[in-house]
């Protein structure tokens, strides 16, 4: 079942709640206290936070500390949401390049002329690139939690 369109809303308008609703797959991260630590956050807004995706059925509280469920939420290519959605991930890769930690993430910007035929081969090769990150990640073991953003526009 999907969720309320108002608690849509919230999840997508807290750069974090995606994110923790993604962590608590990871048993190192089935706690609070792990998490807030990890993310650089209050306890009180993981905790917070946690309440919030239980509310939404996405989360539930077990023995082992906290488990996302069954539920998932996919936005649609047309949900006005997408825009803060996109905008968090990318304030979120924001973040991780003030970190400074040469090797362990990739950030690349870089300003191209190029034909349009090349154009639209990047186009493809960026599609066949996600589509084959997405094969991955559903058959991977939760084991980390990361943020993957593509960029390729025209200026």
């Amino acid at each position: 079942g999907q969720i309320s369109p108002g608690q849509e809303i919230e999840y997508y308008s807290i750069w974090y709640l995606p994110v923790i609703h993604t962590m608590v797959s990871i048993p190192n991260f089935r706690k609070p206290e792990a998490i807030a630590k990890a993310l650089n956050l209050e306890l009180t807004d993981v905790e917070k936070a946690l309440k919030s995706l239980q509310v939404t059925g996405l989360v539930e509280k077990t023995n082992q500390g906290w488990t996302n469920t069954a539920r998932c939420i996919h936005l649609k290519s047309d949900s006005p949401l997408n825009i803060a959605f996109h905008n968090n991930t990318r304030q979120m890769a924001a973040r991780d390049i003030q970190k400074n930690e040469p090797g362990q993430s990739i950030h690349y910007s870089a300003i191209h002329s190029l034909s349009e035929q090349d154009f639209d081969r990047l186009k493809e090769m960026m599609i066949e690139l996600i589509e084959k990150s997405r094969a991955v990640v559903a058959d991977s073991k939760e084991e980390t939690a990361i943020v993957f953003g593509l960029d390729f526009f025209r200026c």
